[in-house]
C-alpha cells in the first residue's frame, strides 16, 4: 500500500512538472505570424485576391513540409483597398508590432508610400513592377521591373518587324514609371529603328479614352503598348473595340489573370500579348531546381482549388524566399539579418525564375526572366510566343 501510494505521488509530481513545463515546450508550435498588406478591394483587388489565394496555398504547403523547425506559419492579411493613404496607415500600425518584414502592398503608389517607413526596417516586399527599391535598402520587389518587361517585349516586337509603336498609360505612379521605362528602352542603340509614333495619357478613374484612341488610330501605329492593369486596362480595351482599332496590344503581367481575361473577354483585342515570366511559360524552364519549384507551386495551387495564374506568383515567391530565409536564420531573425541574407542570395529557384540578388539587387530577376505570352480564349490557356528575354521562338 505504501509503495502504491509512493508511486502515485511520484506520478502526480511528474504530471505536475510536465504541465508546468508545457507552455515552454508549446511555444514552438505557436504559429509564426506573417503580416501582409494587399489590395483585396479597389481597382487592383483581382491582384490582391490572387495573392490571398497564393498565400493560403503556400501556408498549407510550407507547414506540411515542416514549417520553421516544426513551427507553422500563418499569414495575417490587411486590406489596403488600393489606397496609398490606407496602405501607409496599415504599415504604421504593423511597424509598431516590430515584425522583421511585411509582404506587400500591391500598387506602385502604395509601395512608394510605405517605403518611407522602412529606412531601418522592417523589410518591405512590394508586388509592383513599377517600383524600384534602392540597392542595399529594405525595399524589395517581386519579379522583374517595368524596364525589364518592356525591354523583352520591344525586342520581340522589333524581331517581328513591328517598329511603329503607340503608348497609352495612366497619369498615376504606375503610368509615370511606364513612361520612363519606354523612354529608356527606345534610347538603346538596339532600338534605333523603333519609333514611338504617339503617346497618350488618361486619368485612372476615366470611363472613356475615346479621344486618345482616335489619335492612336490616326498615328499609324502597328502595336499599342498598354501601360496599366485592372479596370484601367479594361477601359483602354473598351476604347479600342468601340473605335475599331484592330492592332496588336501588349500589356504587363498585372493583367496575366484568367479572371481578368474572362471579365473583359468581349472587348479584348484579337491579338493580346502579355509580358510574363516562367510562371505562365513552363516550357521555357530549363533547370531542374526551377522546374521543381514551379511544380510545387502548381501542385499547391491545384490542391487549394484555384487555377494557376501569374498574379499568384507575385505573393508566392516573396513568401518562399522569406520563409526559406527564416529556416536558415531562425524565427528570431531581425530585419537587418534578413536583408543581409537575401542580398547575397544566388541561384534561388522560384516560380518566376532563378533569383540572383547579388547580380540584380532588390529583385533578383531581370529581362532574361521575361517571356511574352498570348491568351488563347478558346482553350483559356496562355501560349508562349517568345524565348526568355524576348527572343523570337
Amino acid at each position: 500500500m505504501k509503495l502504491a501510494r509512493t508511486l502515485r505521488i511520484a506520478a502526480g509530481a511528474l504530471i505536475a512538472a510536465a504541465i508546468a513545463l508545457a507552455p515552454l515546450g508549446g511555444r514552438a508550435a505557436d504559429p509564426y505570424d506573417i503580416y501582409v498588406i494587399q489590395a483585396l478591394t479597389g481597382s487592383l483587388s483581382f491582384v490582391g485576391h490572387s495573392g490571398a489565394d497564393a498565400l493560403a496555398a503556400y501556408e498549407v504547403y510550407f507547414n506540411k513540409t515542416g514549417g520553421i523547425d516544426g513551427r507553422p506559419i500563418h499569414f495575417v492579411l490587411q486590406d489596403s483597398q488600393t489606397n496609398p493613404a490606407l496602405a501607409l496607415q496599415l504599415q504604421n500600425q504593423l511597424v509598431a508590432k516590430n515584425p522583421p518584414f511585411i509582404i506587400g502592398p500591391t500598387a506602385a503608389a502604395e509601395c512608394n508610400a510605405v517605403y518611407a517607413t522602412v529606412k531601418t526596417g522592417p523589410l518591405s516586399w512590394c508586388y509592383s513592377s513599377a517600383v524600384n527599391g534602392k540597392p542595399g535598402s529594405f525595399e524589395f520587389q517581386t519579379s522583374a521591373t517595368n524596364l525589364d518587361y518592356n525591354t523583352a517585349a520591344i525586342r520581340w516586337l522589333r524581331a517581328r518587324g513591328k517598329t511603329r509603336l503607340a503608348l497609352i498609360a495612366p497619369t498615376d505612379a504606375t503610368g509615370q514609371a511606364y513612361d520612363r521605362a519606354i523612354d529608356a528602352i527606345l534610347a538603346l542603340p538596339e532600338n534605333r529603328t523603333v519609333t514611338l509614333v504617339d503617346r497618350e495619357h488618361f486619368n485612372p478613374g476615366d470611363v472613356s479614352v475615346a479621344a486618345q484612341i482616335a489619335k492612336i488610330r490616326a498615328s499609324g501605329a502597328q502595336v499599342l503598348l498598354v501601360g496599366t492593369a485592372g479596370s484601367a486596362a479594361g477601359t483602354v480595351f473598351h476604347g479600342m473595340t468601340d473605335a475599331g482599332l484592330d492592332i496588336p496590344a501588349v500589356t504587363g503581367n498585372g493583367n496575366a489573370s484568367q479572371a481578368f481575361m474572362k471579365q473583359y473577354a468581349d472587348i479584348l483585342p484579337k491579338e493580346l500579348y502579355v509580358e510574363s515570366t516562367h510562371c505562365l511559360a513552363p516550357a521555357a524552364i530549363s533547370g531542374k531546381a526551377e522546374k521543381a519549384a514551379y511544380d510545387a507551386y502548381v501542385n499547391a495551387m491545384t490542391a487549394h482549388g484555384v487555377a494557376v495564374d501569374c498574379l499568384q506568383s507575385l505573393a508566392w515567391d516573396p513568401a518562399l524566399i522569406l520563409t526559406s530565409a527564416l529556416r536558415k536564420l531562425g524565427t528570431n531573425a531581425n530585419a537587418e539579418q534578413l536583408r543581409a541574407y537575401i542580398a547575397t542570395l544566388t541561384d534561388f529557384p522560384g516560380v518566376n525564375g532563378t533569383y540572383d540578388f547579388k547580380r540584380v539587387p532588390q529583385r533578383g530577376l531581370d529581362d532574361q526572366a521575361v517571356v511574352i505570352i498570348r491568351w488563347n480564349e478558346a482553350t483559356s490557356t496562355w501560349i508562349p510566343v517568345s524565348k526568355p528575354g524576348g527572343a523570337p521562338i
